[in-house]
């Protein structure tokens, strides 16, 4: 079976260094035993695109998606990797794969979804299809493309057991991260029965949630403003709020006082522990979302090793502030047994 040198080994092939670009960059890592997630294939997460037409994307020329040669030497690459380890390698695409609310135009989320994939069909085309052609990726809805979720021809998952291990075995959850910002900034009561629902779902053979169960995403497109503006929710830099400044690229022991490089882990150990109420071990949750590459780490709540692998983006282009620096970008996760890193590939 591959393993993370493998991975790696064919990710440094695919981003040498050129001139001042260093090339790939390992930007954490995490080794734990005490995760105990079961062994088998290695999975690859590709974070937020944020995905938009050409037409659209002349509406917001500060905030747009800029790397569409480096993806697609990513991709092509990792069909040809995944052809040559057949069964070995899931690849996920973790939510805003499209960004629904800022293409304008009528007709509803099915003709922008059309009309964005007319205009990236070689990207989707090496996302989407299998071997050899492309990386077969599964596609986890986020709040940007909720609607990938309700539309029949993507029926995007809303969340992903990854072992979908039963009663008693450890496991990872995959979701896109935006449930976090609402649960713990507005609902902080809804993560117990967040944590139930979901464990029912899976209990069901499902993988989804509907609008509800996810306190109202969509609601949040009203408060984009109708001009240029950054992709996301203004929010505290990661690396202040107490962290060290390098901190924000690091592995990061989380504590009350962290401050804002430790987002998250509070919400996801919370209903990791509303989830092990219902038989869910979960020990590790893997999220984008906030397009800041960490992972956190610290106790479940319960004396077990506890840890949240953020993967990032991949937009080329992001910030969420009009005063904030533009984020790191093409970020990708890879998980392999107890082993986390994310990578940086330029």
């Amino acid at each position: 079976m591959i393993g993370h040198d493998e991975i790696e080994q064919f990710l440094a092939a695919s981003f040498p260094p050129q001139g001042t670009d260093a090339g790939l960059r390992l930007v954490t890592r995490l080794a734990d035993p005490g995760l105990s997630l079961p062994s088998g294939r290695a999975r690859l997460f590709i974070p937020d695109l944020h995905l938009l037409s050409k037409q659209a994307a002349k509406q917001f020329p500060n905030t747009g998606f800029r790397l569409t040669t480096e993806l697609t030497r990513f991709l092509k690459a990792l069909a040809a990797f995944k052809d040559s380890n057949p069964g070995e390698l899931q690849v996920f695409q973790i939510g805003d794969l499209f960004d629904i609310w800022r293409t304008k135009g009528s007709g509803g989320s099915k003709r922008k979804v059309d009309d964005v994939s007319a205009d990236h069909g070689e990207l989707l085309s090496l996302l989407m299809f299998g071997p050899p052609i492309g990386s077969r990726a599964s596609i986890v809805a986020g709040n940007h493309d909720y609607d990938l979720h309700n539309l029949s021809e993507w029926n995007a998952a809303r969340f992903w057991f990854l072992n979908d291990s039963p009663a008693g075995v450890a496991d990872a959850l995959l979701v896109h991260g935006d449930c976090f910002d609402w649960i713990e900034n507005f609902f902080p009561d809804a993560l117990q029965a967040a944590g139930v629902r979901l464990a029912k779902m899976a209990s069901a053979g499902q993988h989804e949630l509907d609008h509800e169960d996810l306190l109202g995403v969509l609601a949040v497109n009203d408060l984009i403003p109708r001009n240029d503006t950054p992709v996301g929710v203004a929010r505290a830099d990661l690396g202040t709020g107490g962290a060290p400044a390098d901190a924000r690229f690091n592995l990061v022991r989380w504590t009350k006082t962290v401050g804002a490089v430790g987002k998250y882990f509070e919400g996801a150990r919370e209903m990791a522990m509303a989830l092990l109420e219902r038989g869910r071990d979960v020990r590790l949750v893997i999220c984008g979302h906030s397009h800041d590459a960490r992972i956190v780490i610290g106790d479940r709540g319960d004396g077990v090793p506890f840890a949240l692998m953020d993967c990032g983006a991949w937009l080329g282009q992001c910030r969420f502030g009009p005063a904030s620096p533009f984020r790191a970008s093409a970020q990708v996760g890879v998980l392999v047994g107890n082993e986390a890193r994310i990578y940086q590939l330029i």
